[in-house]
């Protein structure tokens, strides 16, 4: 993606700031142990710079940090999956952050569509920070590899994307045909349609679901930026554009965040602070 591709982003969410506090339905980050060599190699060969998720939070701070954005001032939105694992591990509660503003649904495609994007962007603090995150998720498990974890309590493995999981099943069983999502199971059936129109792509792929995983966060992204274009309303002073995958991991352990595109917007001056290779090699580097 270049840069003027992302332009019309201008509504855009994803921060922190320096306090961290956690909440009783949140796994604290410091209880987390480091996933298993086996296990990071393999998310490093399919995602290579993937963070501990609280690393890759706190670097991403920082840099907003260091380009004078107040948390304070944050109104922070979210396109990431309904699962609630997405909410229950590794995800450092910050107070001083507004929302998160939930655009994701099932797979964390945004299907709250133009009017979420719109009334997000009118929730922003005046002279203040847009920030958007959009990552789908995907998990890794010790026992059972790509797209599998075990959650908390549990005795078994469980899918995760299991929305994705699901579609991938059908499309490997060529059940999908093509159709006009229902009402009954709309979010679903979207990503089903997905599916099949990359039905090659993901079945000759060595790993499919890393694979359809990379297609979601592409679609998220193409969703997020046409809607944002609809946006006239841009009374913040800066856009912040985060986009990557979250790799779930068994519950001891800790999560990962891939960073894809990485980008902070001077809305007033329409200008970009940096370029978005030097703040993704920046960010990698922490």
């Amino acid at each position: 993606m270049t840069t003027s591709s992302l332009l019309p982003l201008l509504v855009i969410l994803i921060s922190c700031a320096p306090k961290r506090t956690t909440t009783a339905d949140v796994t604290p980050a410091d209880s987390l142990k480091p996933v298993p060599p086996a296990v990071n190699e393999a998310i490093q060969h399919e995602f290579p710079g993937a963070l501990p998720y609280a690393t890759a939070i706190d670097s991403i701070l920082a840099r907003l940090a260091r380009a004078g954005i107040s948390s304070e001032d944050i109104l922070w939105g979210q396109s990431t999956c309904v699962d609630d694992i997405t909410n229950t591990k590794n995800k450092i509660v910050h107070p001083e952050i507004k929302g998160p503003f939930i655009f994701g649904g099932l797979a964390g495609l945004p299907f709250t569509g133009i009017t979420g994007t719109v009334a997000f962007a009118h929730h922003v603090p005046h002279g203040g920070t847009a920030v958007l995150f959009l990552g789908p998720h995907i998990g890794y498990s010790t026992d059972d590899g790509w797209g599998k974890i075990h959650r908390h309590g549990q005795d078994h493995a469980s899918t995760c994307c299991g929305a994705l999981h699901a579609a991938l099943d059908k499309l490997r069983q060529h059940t999908i045909h093509l159709a006009t999502p229902s009402e009954e199971d709309y979010q679903e059936q979207t990503i089903e349609q997905l599916a099949l129109a990359h039905q090659d792509e993901i079945l000759s792929a060595k790993e499919p679901l890393v694979q359809f995983t990379r297609i979601v966060h592409s679609e998220a992204e193409k969703r997020m930026t046409y809607y944002a274009s609809k946006v006239k309303s841009r009374d913040f002073a800066y856009g912040v554009v985060l986009v990557g995958v979250i790799i779930n991991t068994d519950s001891a352990f800790n999560d990962y965040l891939w960073i894809d595109h990485f980008a902070i917007i001077d809305i007033e001056n329409e200008r970009w602070l940096n370029d978005l290779q030097d703040m993704k090699a920046e960010t990698s580097s922490h």
